[in-house]
């Protein structure tokens, strides 16, 4: 037998679990295998269009599997989200790569939030690259900056700035040991 493993719900989905349980009487657990029955008793979309074309002709058994195998490596690229990328140190500062990071400043709606980038080490190592629904400014006070804007790749020297669009893929890199650079986001990251 399995073991037993309970979900760690986002607080709207909690919310209208909460409120069909009201409706129905019935317990959380009830809820949760009924729709999750019926969820994974369905094959996904693209499974069912991929066995159709195969019926058709439209398209090899061989080509079939060959295009999963080419989407599953497509989804393996995703980029990771900036918390998953960054680790805390004992000093309230964050590293990543040949980075390390504090926040200087959020404002109390978390519209924006000011982070301090420097070069921890001079061997050049970038953040890995990751998205995320913020816009960022990178605003580059000393040295010279690398950055990865998704297929194009940038250096900037003091006082020049990149905007960041929300969903982009990028990165950073110190290119000098004196590289420093602020970057403004907004609304306000989680930092972890």
């Amino acid at each position: 037998m399995a073991s037993k493993k309970h979900l760690v719900l986002d607080d709207d989905v909690y919310l209208k679990l909460q409120r069909k349980k009201a409706r129905t009487k019935l317990s959380e657990k009830a809820i949760g295998n009924s729709i999750l029955r019926r969820v994974l008793s369905r094959p996904p979309l693209s499974e069912a269009i991929g066995e159709k074309l195969v019926e058709m002709g439209k398209v090899s058994k061989e080509e079939y599997d060959q295009a999963v195998t080419d989407a599953l490596r497509e989804i393996q690229k995703i980029p990771a989200a900036f918390s998953e990328i960054i680790e805390a140190t004992n000093q309230q500062t964050f590293t990543s790569g040949s980075w390390e990071f504090k926040e200087l400043c959020i404002s109390q709606d978390r519209a924006f939030q000011v982070l301090e980038f420097w070069a921890r080490d001079d061997k050049k190592v970038p953040l890995k690259p990751h998205s995320h629904t913020e816009f960022q400014y990178f605003i580059v006070v000393a040295g010279r900056v690398q950055i990865q804007l998704e297929e194009e790749t940038r250096v900037l020297g003091p006082t020049e700035f990149l905007g960041i669009s929300p969903g982009k893929t990028h990165s950073s890199a110190p290119l000098t040991k004196d590289a420093r650079m602020l970057v403004v986001t907004t609304p306000a990251l989680l930092l972890l």
